[in-house]
């Protein structure tokens, strides 16, 4: 039974119905209307969130006298680059059953993004996963290091908008595997979608967005995600002049799974995470990164057995080298 709940998790076909976390606090709230930019323009209360407002104390009335540090975050590529990141992840999966079980991963990979071509919504990229290597830990069993995953060397290319909204998967010349991510589905992404591109310096705002999940799992996965956007501070590091930004995320996610046995696996997860990018408006491109994604996931056999798990992914990542070809 466990088994097939630890199957589940990391199962390779997902038939997804997607609510987000904070709708039940407006269950009533009309549907948002999408905007030119793919985000929605209705407004949504953030209780016990205080954003501070810019100070005007001896600025006088003339609003203009205020002056805001603009960013802008828009991803800059030309054709044939390339940028390499290092990620170190840390995996927690827990099931409750009869038999609890516990799995520990520490993983290391080396993720490269190109450049393909510049197209009219965005740009052409493609996602490989270059080398991965994991210490596994299963309950009391002894520690095993595992150097293979089926998502290594793999070529998985979409179309991103300047700002990283996954916009459609490019069919593959060669017919894809179904399957996950080392991280399953909702390993965090190392090009986030960035949201609207002007901001400052200060700014907090909230968003409603309708990510596909193009490079963690096959079939593509689309969910819907509420996110919270602080830009918070100018910061030099590993070289570079980058923006700090902060993003906390919530969401309610549904998928079945029928296993080979005709056994039916629905699984209900709400995931929250949270974490800081560094980005370098100059470059356009994001140097490194810390975030945590946090599970409470439910489990319901077709037959009526249940039972609970939880799954946390800490992740930072930085940046290891950039070529053009």
């Amino acid at each position: 039974m466990t088994q097939r709940f630890l199957r589940t998790l990391w199962a390779p076909c997902f038939v997804a119905a997607i609510s987000v976390a904070v709708a039940s606090a407006a269950p009533h709230a009309e549907a948002p209307v999408a905007t030119s930019n793919g985000y929605s323009n209705t407004p949504f209360s953030l209780p016990l969130f205080n954003v501070p407002l810019p100070s005007t104390e001896g600025a006088g009335t003339d609003s203009s006298q205020m002056e805001l540090d603009s960013v802008l975050l828009r991803y800059q590529f030309k054709p044939g680059q390339e940028v390499r990141y290092r990620s170190l992840s840390y995996d927690s999966i827990m099931i409750f059953s009869r038999t609890n079980r516990l799995i520990v991963r520490e993983r290391t990979e080396v993720v490269r993004y190109r450049c393909d071509s510049i197209v009219p919504d965005g740009y052409a990229m493609t996602m490989t996963v270059m080398s991965y290597i994991a210490t596994e830990r299963a309950d009391t069993l002894p520690a095993v290091i595992r150097d293979t995953h089926p998502w290594v060397g793999r070529y998985i290319s979409v179309v991103i908008s300047p700002t990283g909204k996954r916009l459609r998967l490019i069919p593959s010349a060669t017919p894809q595997a179904y399957g996950t991510a080392p991280g399953a589905p909702f390993q965090p992404l190392l090009l986030p979608e960035l949201g609207p591109e002007h901001s400052f310096v200060g700014e907090t705002r909230g968003m409603r967005t309708d990510p596909l999940l193009l490079e963690n799992v096959y079939p593509t996965l689309q969910c819907s995600n509420t996110s919270i956007r602080a830009t918070e501070a100018r910061v030099d590091t590993l070289g570079q002049q980058t923006v700090r930004i902060a993003f906390s995320d919530a969401g309610n996610v549904v998928y079945s799974i029928t296993h080979p046995d005709n056994q039916k696996v629905t699984t209900q997860t709400a995931v929250n995470a949270a974490g800081h990018y560094y980005f370098a408006p100059k470059e356009g491109r994001v140097v490194g990164g810390s975030y945590v994604t946090f599970g409470n996931i439910t489990f319901e056999t077709s037959t009526g057995q249940r039972a609970t798990g939880r799954h946390i992914i800490g992740m930072e990542y930085w940046l290891m080298e950039e070529e053009s070809k």
